[in-house]
């Protein structure tokens, strides 16, 4: 519907534009520029959202809510965080609470977690794959050399995993 006012709008500016410029007056001008140029700008940024955050058009802002799966996970967390603290040393516990963070897209503290499951039970395949991985997220697809060096003695105890080899193709080096 917005396009259609756009449209509509942007036709009658450029109509009455047209007739403006007839005239040598330069507010008449001034007006016929606001109308053709910053009109239809406004309206499109208003449908089409900002270029930064394309995900989110304004006119969709207002519906946006956390999904109640999100609630369910930061109750989860608080739990996970309360187990952790009666029985400090249950590596599945930290690896649950790594997950959930994940899963909440707080991978800085997925990786910390995550690295702490990998302490407690060094032989685990799983918890370096997932601290690995949360480094990879953390970093925006860049590779650093603990990242490259994880990925690569990962490689080297399960060369069949295609998941390493999928990271290691698609992550940027930025080698520091």
């Amino acid at each position: 519907m917005i396009w259609v006012l756009g449209f509509c709008i942007t036709f009658f500016s450029l109509l009455c534009g047209g007739l403006l410029v007839r005239s040598t007056s330069l507010s008449k001008n001034i007006i016929w520029l606001i109308g053709v140029l910053i009109i239809p700008a406004v309206l499109l940024y208003l449908h089409l959202g900002n270029p930064f955050l394309p995900d989110h058009p304004y006119r969709k802002i207002q519906q946006l809510s956390t999904p109640k799966e999100t609630i369910d996970a930061f109750n989860e967390i608080k739990t996970r965080q309360e187990i952790i603290q009666i029985t400090p040393k249950n590596d599945t516990a930290w690896f649950e609470l790594g997950r959930l963070y994940q899963k909440t897209r707080q991978f800085h503290k997925a990786a910390l977690v995550y690295r702490e499951a990998w302490k407690l039970a060094p032989a685990s395949y799983d918890y370096k794959f997932a601290y690995t991985q949360a480094l990879i997220f953390f970093n925006n697809g860049k590779l650093s050399t603990t990242t490259l060096k994880l990925l690569k003695e990962l490689h080297k105890e399960n060369p069949g995993d295609n998941r390493v080899s999928v990271f290691s193709t698609i992550g940027h080096k930025d080698v520091g």
